[in-house]
This record gives structure tokens, C-alpha cells and sequence, in this order.
């Protein structure tokens, strides 16, 4: 039983990394995403580009906005349940 309990604590804080490090990633990725869209938005007031091209672009901004809350609050769950028994 203990060791099941170890166990389990270990895969918790495993899962506790690896969602710190998607987080982190998708910070990045928001970064990136509002760069494109900010030359994108140039671009369509231009002319150069067409709606489609620009829509997609702020999609994909949204997704890693969204990207973020979810690997925030996945992180958060984690961390709460490696707490509960734990005793932090």
C-alpha cells in the first residue's frame, strides 16, 4: 500500500513537470502567435493578404491563448493534488 502510494506521488510530480514545461511552452507559443498576428494585421490593412489568411491567423492566436488557461489550470490541478497528499 505505501508503495503503491509512492508510486503514485512520483507519476503526480512527474505530471507536475510536465505540465510546468507545456505551460511554459505555450507561453512561447502565444508570443509568436501575437508577433504573426501583429504582421498579418499590417499586412491585410495593406491589402496584401485576404480575409482567410487573416482570420486564420487570429485562430491561431486564439488557440494559444487557450492553449495557456488550459495548461495553467492542468498545472494547478496537479499541483493541488500532489498537495492534498502530501500534506502542503
Amino acid at each position: 500500500m505505501q508503495n503503491q502510494i509512492r508510486n503514485e506521488l512520483a507519476e503526480i510530480k512527474a505530471w507536475i513537470y510536465s505540465s510546468e514545461d507545456k505551460y511554459l511552452q505555450a507561453l512561447k507559443q502565444e508570443e509568436a502567435q501575437t508577433k504573426a498576428f501583429e504582421l498579418t494585421k499590417m499586412r491585410f490593412e495593406e491589402g496584401l493578404i485576404n480575409f482567410a489568411e487573416f482570420n486564420q491567423v487570429k485562430l491561431n492566436l486564439e488557440n494559444a491563448k487557450s492553449n495557456i488557461l488550459q495548461n495553467r489550470y492542468t498545472h494547478y490541478f496537479y499541483n493541488l493534488i500532489y498537495g492534498y497528499y502530501t500534506g502542503n
